[in-house]
């Protein structure tokens, strides 16, 4: 990211993570402790969501959640994935993670 601007650091314990914004985007980078970079992310819009990941999102059971954020992510070796914030009344949350074929990864309760 050559072009990044307003770079913070934050020592998350078990990773370092730079937030930065580049072409009006703001950014997280997460690198492990020895400096290798393991993902970096941003937030979309639903409407930015590939039609493969919005279909499997539609076809999942959480499909009547409401959907509150969608996070780019991007991995080594240009790994996309999608983190889809879905709420369904004031405390349950869950991160629903999809691959770029729609093909949801991984479930994971959140707060």
């Amino acid at each position: 990211y050559p072009d990044a601007q307003a770079v913070e650091w934050k020592d998350k314990l078990t990773a370092f993570v730079a937030s930065f914004i580049e072409d009006d985007i703001n950014y997280a980078a997460t690198f492990s402790n020895d400096g290798e970079w393991q993902v970096t992310e941003h937030n979309i819009n639903e409407n930015q969501l590939p039609a493969a990941v919005k279909d499997g999102y539609d076809k999942s059971k959480f499909s009547d959640w409401k959907l509150l954020k969608v996070v780019y992510l991007e991995y080594p070796e240009n790994e996309i994935n999608y983190r889809v914030e879905v709420g369904k009344g004031d405390i349950k949350k869950r991160n629903l993670y999809f691959n770029s074929d729609g093909r949801l990864i991984k479930d994971k309760m959140t707060l």
